[in-house]
């Protein structure tokens, strides 16, 4: 068991809201752990797909050099024009659309990057105002000590004002008794 705080149920709330801010902060670094894992991991297998669909356009290509090289046509015959234009229109289709797919898988790891950083500023933004309202909290129970301590000297002043009051009524008849013990003994030293 875990001694009393010094500042009794304000203090244990205090240890609370840490607690649960400390809590807090933990499960969004966590989560925050976790989307970069994803995203990482998904980066990695869009890339690793699109270095596959290049070495395939690679060899696609290393096909096509070889044939206008050697003049591998059809039955080994050197290619016509027609069909090394038809074998570029398929070319430049392919890139074109592989282009296309890559631009693609671009923009979605560029937006899926964008919203993890935007998430990351609203956790970091949602830490920070419930870091600085367990502050304002830590600076209310620290004023309500002191404002504590001020009531108890009034009280104290007033408690000491109380007794004055009362004494007061005495006071004037002691006064007052003071004043009839003077006059007669100036009278009995004037009858002497």
């Amino acid at each position: 068991m875990s001694p009393p705080h010094p500042h009794g149920g304000e203090g244990e709330a205090m240890d609370r809201q840490r607690m649960v801010m400390s809590t807090i902060q933990q499960e969004v670094y966590r989560l925050l752990e976790g989307a970069r894992v994803d995203t990482e991991t998904k980066v990695k297998r869009e890339l690793k797909g699109i270095r596959e669909r290049v070495t395939m356009m690679d060899a696609q290509l290393d096909h096509i050099l070889q044939e206008l090289d050697g003049g591998g046509g059809k039955g080994g015959a050197p290619l016509t024009n027609e069909e090394v234009g038809t074998t570029l229109g398929q070319l430049e289709q392919t890139w074109g659309e592989e282009l296309r797919i890559l631009k693609q898988e671009l923009h979605q790891t560029i937006l899926a990057h964008n919203h993890n950083a935007d998430l990351i500023k609203t956790h970091k933004d949602t830490i920070d105002s419930l870091r600085d309202q367990c502050d304002k909290i830590h600076n209310v129970s620290s004023r309500a000590g002191e404002l504590q301590q001020q009531l108890g000297r009034l009280d104290a002043k007033l408690k000491a004002m109380n007794k004055q009051q009362k004494l007061e009524p005495l006071l004037e008849r002691v006064s007052v008794l003071k004043s009839r013990v003077d006059l007669a003994t100036r009278h009995i030293i004037s009858a002497a």
